[in-house]
């Protein structure tokens, strides 16, 4: 079999190996550099301290907060072309108006570990272009998170 494969293969025309081959060193190249590029996973300011309990489990044991809902919404209004600006803002802002450092920290790791592909989040909010520019929800949540040296 494998010597069949090696015929059909030198039947092949050398222009279409050669762009099958940058097909394919384009895609290995993409992955790469997202795996190499990944932004490091931070701390939590305080430990984890500052991360509610939501309730328990079934064996008593306390069910710390999930930031996985407002990682998937921030990808989610960032990552289409048709979200209105104003829908941004408010997926912005639920991020910055979380309560503890812990909290946004937690939501930062998991948006970067999750959706990120190479860039961070805060890299992500600073890249877009469509939003209210009056409101001033970008600037604000990108203060934040820069001062927490999340960036």
């Amino acid at each position: 079999m494998s010597n069949a494969i090696a015929d059909a293969w030198k039947q092949v025309p050398g222009p279409v190996k050669i762009g099958l081959g940058v097909v394919v060193g384009v895609l290995v190249y993409k992955k790469a550099k997202a795996f190499i590029n990944r932004p490091p996973h931070i701390p939590l300011p305080n430990g984890g301290y500052g991360l509610p309990v939501t309730g328990t489990d079934a064996s008593g044991n306390a069910v710390l907060w999930s930031p996985d809902s407002l990682a998937t919404e921030l990808y989610n209004v960032m990552s289409g072309g048709g979200t209105f600006s104003g829908t941004k803002d408010e997926a912005w802002l639920k991020l910055y108006n979380l309560p503890t450092a812990d909290m946004i920290t937690h939501v930062y790791n998991k948006f970067n570990s999750q959706y990120g592909a190479g860039d961070s989040l805060t890299t992500w909010i600073d890249d877009e272009y469509y939003y209210d520019y009056l409101s001033g929800v970008k600037s604000m949540v990108l203060g934040k998170l820069r001062g927490l040296n999340l960036n």
